[in-house]
């Protein structure tokens, strides 16, 4: 007989149903879900035919009343007569729903600490392959006449090496081994920049209008995250338009943001993408920016484009108002607070020269192009610059005549001897140098330690050339 597990299970149910719902009702065939009710039938009618011993531990779903789902892990004995026919089986159920979810949770954690791992190594060695492309680049543009045919060609070639040096940060802060720099940027150009990528991307059937304002409005934030808001919007309107063509319109203005974001009191810029797709059915608003949620097809989309979006937006304070209509298309507007601390455009920086400098320098580095690039690009601007491809030696060359410098640069990750190891046995010889270090992924100092090591600047790995002249000058200066 199964009378008695049947007994134990309709007091097991009692805790998720009301009792008057569960007696005289097959439980396997109510309350079991259906994708589990051939598997767990089986194994319980195993059990009373005296085919498996024991059952000791099986886990399977029970439906609640509300129509969710616990999993319960059953503990199951069979008790036999003196022939050994099976005569009953006892069974007790522990809801383990809470522990398989926290299960799973730590399991998630694991593999996306081990995938950062992978990723941050990863990027590592790329921001060492990028740092020559990036500097010979530049000195390449620098040496050529203003209009010279191939300085096109060659800014194609900066372009996207920064871009690639941006998506490099990108896996560095997905992996949590770089830090997110926010700075007061104007944000027209790195769109603009963008929508250069996104029209050479889209096909030809599909118009790209852009209309920005003339205002000159700091945004606090990171430009690699513009351009990825920038570049999840329009491929969702490429999407939403799918092989029809027609338009994207994307503007930018200063405008304020409607009272139902419930934003904080302030001026704002609004980033715009309209299309005029398939547009967004009413009940599936509230899910857009779920990770995962996709109405596409497989192989047009992951679903973590916009959540990716609204992450950022949220990040800084702002907000996106969506408004869309199935047939009508969508419009997305992104508000982002203007800060009133000015900085730097885009446009700016890269402007940035070769300026005459002063001094004697110790590079080291043991990736060969880095050092061939510093000393070269260094010595450009005017200072002595002695390379050395290993921390012995260069320990051992300074330790020779530790007069003769006026800065030390040093890559932090070197075989044998690490940048920070270097740098405290030449400031026990000499305690006034200054030291500059470089760094990649994993290789930062902790603050304390590099504040006692008189370390005056880091530079993060890949560099740009007029970024790295412009530092060694700052140091310099202080002296």
């Amino acid at each position: 007989s199964s009378s008695f597990f049947y007994y134990i299970f309709t007091l097991f149910l009692c805790n998720f149903r009301d009792k008057k719902d569960i007696l005289n009702r097959n439980w396997f065939e109510n309350f079991v879900p259906e994708s589990e009710k051939t598997k767990t039938n089986s194994v319980f009618r195993q059990l009373i035919r005296g085919e498996v011993e024991n059952a000791d531990y099986y886990e399977n779903n029970v439906l609640t009343k509300s129509g969710d789902e616990k999993n319960i892990a059953w503990h199951t004995t069979i008790i036999k007569n003196e022939v050994g026919d099976v005569i009953s089986v006892l069974g007790s159920g522990e809801d383990i729903t809470e522990k398989k979810q926290l299960l799973s949770k730590l399991q998630q954690s694991q593999k996306m600490e081990s995938i950062g791992k992978l990723a941050g190594g990863i990027a590592h060695d790329f921001n060492n392959i990028l740092y020559p492309v990036l500097g010979f680049t530049q000195m390449s543009m620098d040496e050529l006449p203003k209009n010279h045919p191939i300085q096109e060609n060659l800014q194609d070639i900066l372009d996207g090496a920064k871009r690639a040096r941006d998506l490099v940060k990108r896996i560095l802060l997905f992996s949590r081994q770089k830090e997110k720099t926010l700075e007061p940027l104007l944000i027209r150009p790195v769109i603009e920049e963008t929508l250069k990528l996104i029209r050479s991307t889209t096909p030809v059937y599909i118009d790209i209008q852009s209309l920005f304002y003339d205002g000159e409005d700091y945004i606090l934030c990171d430009e690699t995250e513009i351009h990825e808001i920038v570049m999840n919007l329009c491929t969702n309107a490429h999407h939403s338009l799918g092989e029809k063509g027609d338009t994207i319109k994307i503007s930018l203005d200063k405008k304020s943001p409607p009272s139902d974001l419930d934003l904080p009191k302030g001026e704002y810029v609004c980033l715009k993408v309209s299309d005029n797709g398939t547009g967004i059915k009413p009940e599936l608003k509230q899910s857009i920016f779920e990770p995962y949620f996709t109405t596409k097809e497989i192989g047009k989309g992951s679903g973590l484009g916009l959540s990716v979006v609204h992450g950022i937006v949220k990040s800084y304070k702002g907000g996106i108002k969506v408004e869309s209509d199935p047939g009508r298309g969508s419009d997305f507007e992104v508000f982002l607070p203007i800060t009133t601390t000015s900085g730097k455009s885009k446009t700016e920086e890269e402007n940035s020269v070769f300026s005459e400098g002063k001094g004697n320098i110790l590079f080291v580095d043991d990736e060969k192009p880095i050092l061939k690039l510093g000393t070269r690009a260094l010595e450009r601007a005017g200072y002595e610059v002695t390379g050395i491809q290993d921390g012995l030696n260069a320990f051992e060359r300074f330790k020779s005549d530790p007069q003769k410098y006026d800065l030390v640069i040093t890559d932090m990750a070197m075989p044998g001897l690490v940048g920070s190891d270097l740098a405290q046995k030449i400031l026990k010889i000499r305690t006034d140098i200054p030291i500059i270090i470089c760094s990649g992924y994993s290789e930062k100092l902790e603050t304390q330690k590099a504040k006692d090591l008189n370390i005056k600047a880091f530079i993060d790995k890949p560099i740009l050339i007029d970024d790295l002249i412009k530092t060694v000058r700052q140091t310099l200066n202080q002296i």
